[in-house]
């Protein structure tokens, strides 16, 4: 539970593409003074290609409550199923009280086609120049996805990324804080 934010893409490039946008994030992420940073090109382990090989054939279409998404249930992308070919990730651990933010690009086989597989980032602990930072990140990898005609799908459960509106992040940051509060509440009375 907490604000989270969940993105994916599309695009047809050049692995070099991929390459450039790791390189203008990293470089915006080491002027922030976040060092903690790792490159992966290519499959470390035979696991990594079976995780890309399922990554790539679902899409996650969300579910919600009240226009209030809360699971994101994943089907096949088509009868066919694609393979991996390549991959490429970015992980950075930008603060403590927020999950490892990481952007992994899988090529299909014989195709320069570079899927981004529903990810997503949990801010809801760290502070809200956090949750705002990794929107500005993802707006410049909209930026590039799109600029070579790609598609590029993202929710912000805290309303900033699209409304830009820092008072709607720390409405939401607020509203599940006192959710979580209720929760812990509840759990410590019941004695379980």
């Amino acid at each position: 539970m907490g604000i989270t934010i969940h993105y994916r893409a599309v695009i047809r490039c050049s692995g070099s593409y991929i390459d450039d946008l790791f390189s203008r994030l990293e470089a915006v992420l080491r002027s922030d003074a976040i060092l903690d940073i790792k490159r992966i090109d290519g499959f470390e382990k035979e696991c990594d290609f079976e995780k890309a090989k399922a990554a790539i054939n679902e899409l996650p279409v969300p579910s919600s409550i009240g226009g209030n998404p809360f699971l994101y249930t994943h089907y096949p992308v088509s009868k066919e199923q694609l393979c991996p070919e390549h991959r490429k990730v970015l992980v950075a651990n930008i603060h403590p009280g927020c999950e490892t933010f990481k952007l992994e690009f899988i090529k299909q086989k014989e195709q320069d086609v570079w899927i981004m597989p529903h990810s997503f980032v949990k801010t809801q602990f760290a502070p809200a120049w956090v949750h705002i930072f990794i929107c500005g990140l993802l707006c410049q990898v909209e930026s590039m996805v799109r600029a070579k005609g790609g598609s590029f799908n993202l929710n912000d459960e805290g309303d900033y990324y699209y409304s830009k509106d820092p008072k709607k992040l720390y409405e939401s940051m607020r509203y599940v804080d006192s959710l979580i509060g209720r929760i812990m509440g509840a759990l410590s009375d019941s004695k379980l």
